[in-house]
């Protein structure tokens, strides 16, 4: 799926130090940054909420989350 090789690509520049945990809405899980702490894992439940994310990540974090579509 698109959303995922974006949201890879973009996970894997932006996660330096720690480990970010993400499972998408199709249950593929993706770990991304060193392996160190602090861990943090999030899950996107939807494909519409992964292309949002992808579109406009400024925008879009805060309303996924508020509606329940991202969860940390």
């Amino acid at each position: 799926m698109l959303s995922e090789k974006l949201l890879s690509e973009a996970f894997s520049r932006a996660v330096r130090h720690g480990t970010l945990e993400l499972t998408t809405a199709g249950g593929k899980a993706m770990t991304f940054g060193d392996g160190q702490e602090p861990k943090v894992a999030i899950r996107l439940t939807d494909a519409a909420a992964q292309m949002a994310l992808c579109l406009h990540p400024e925008l879009k974090l805060g309303e996924l989350f508020t509606d329940g579509r991202l969860i940390i």
